[in-house]
């Protein structure tokens, strides 16, 4: 009995103190030397060496968040949208897609806020930014768009209608 209770005080014992070495912040031990030569009585040099163990703390490397993860239930079995019939991979289609490439999201005025500052009305109170003009016969409906001039791609070139 006794020397099981040795046994098991001497494994807490190691337990605790990996754990608490494992809790030890990172410390860099630099040694700094120095000689310093002194000249004696009758031309003799006496050499004393002074070491100095010096403990520092290392700075913390600053992470930089890059990247965001975005959990989903599952994982798209193809980002070719045409050829798969999962419901994650129209979520994921529609979150790099936004204008309507591979999803109706572009038919709806959902992303119309990437150029506008507010949604397009009919009685043209948009800011300036939509007009309705009204033809008066009811057989076509036209809507003009003014973007803002200082819109941009991603070069810096002048985004036009033409584009």
């Amino acid at each position: 009995m006794f020397k099981k209770r040795w046994v098991l005080l001497t494994a807490l014992a190691i337990v605790a103190s990996l754990a608490l070495a494992a809790c030890a912040g990172a410390v860099q031990t630099v040694v700094v030397t120095e000689i310093v030569e002194v000249e004696g009585e009758g031309g003799e040099v006496e050499t004393v060496i002074v070491t100095e163990v010096v403990e520092v703390e290392a700075e913390p490397e600053e992470v930089v968040q890059d990247t965001i993860i975005i959990c989903m239930s599952q994982e798209p079995d193809s980002l070719y949208r045409v050829n798969s019939t999962m419901a994650v991979t129209v979520e994921v289609m529609s979150a790099t897609d936004p204008k309507g490439w591979f999803n109706d999201r572009g038919f709806f005025y959902e992303t119309e806020m990437l150029v506008d500052n507010e949604f397009p009305t009919f009685d043209g109170t948009a800011g300036g930014l939509a007009e309705f003009i009204d033809e008066g016969n009811g057989e076509q409906l036209r809507i003009t768009y003014n973007f803002k001039d200082d819109i941009v791609w991603s070069d810096g070139e002048p985004f036009t209608t033409d584009d």
